[in-house]
């Protein structure tokens, strides 16, 4: 388990470590009361959303409806995060075997090319952003928030450094966040140097202007 931060005004490099933990309390108790009211309706009035695309899932291909990500969560808690599952369960052997595809996909550099390993229902479902719905369980279970830095996972320790991460993970990661629709800031350091900024700059009005820039980019198709 990582380390959670102690300290109250370290930095990483030019860069603050999240504020005192009498702010941090009160940030938790604010997050959670916004996601409780706002998942608990969403969850109900998704539910045959929930059941139509897990139906869909079924009939297109053989494999289990939700994917599960290892991740990262607060204060190093590793956790299993939910989607709806997008790709063939030999997804990887699909790609292997078209090789034309797989140099497509690796000389890509952002741009949509047909990604073989792709299911047909998991394409639609990507293109209408649906692939993250079931991680609003997640933020029922408490391990995640609405909004939030981009989730991590064991390899990202290694690649960023434990400080940095464990300054990215002293609050909740988010279905959604700054970084998600930002596509322009497409670097690592760019991406963490907003994670840290939200972090320590965080309000409810920024969760709110967050999630409706996300259904706005959602909508245009432009979501990371």
């Amino acid at each position: 388990m990582l380390r959670a931060p102690t300290t109250t005004k370290a930095t990483i490099g030019n860069l603050p470590l999240p504020a005192t933990h009498d702010r941090a309390r009160l940030q938790q108790a604010s997050k959670a009361a916004f996601d409780y009211l706002f998942v608990t309706p969403a969850l109900f009035l998704l539910l045959p959303l929930f059941l139509i695309i897990a139906l869909l899932i079924k009939l297109d291909s053989p494999g289990p409806v939700l994917h599960k990500r290892h991740v990262i969560g607060k204060r190093g808690r590793f956790f299993e995060a939910y989607n709806f599952r997008t790709t063939y369960i030999d997804g990887n052997a699909r790609l292997l075997s078209n090789r034309d595809k797989w140099v497509a996909l690796l000389n890509s550099k952002g741009a949509r090319v047909s990604d073989p390993r792709v299911t047909r229902v998991g394409h639609f479902i990507r293109r209408c952003g649906l692939e993250d719905l079931p991680k609003l369980f997640n933020i029922l279970n408490r391990q995640m928030s609405l909004v939030g830095p981009h989730l991590l996972n064991k390899n990202d320790i290694a690649r960023l450094g434990v400080q940095r991460v464990e300054a990215i993970t002293s609050v909740k990661p988010g279905m959604t966040g700054l970084w998600q629709i930002r596509s322009y800031c497409t670097t690592e350091t760019e991406r963490h140097n907003l994670e840290i900024d939200y972090i320590n700059n965080w309000s409810l009005q920024t969760d709110l202007r967050i999630l409706l820039e996300t259904f706005s980019t959602i909508r245009e198709g432009n979501l990371l």
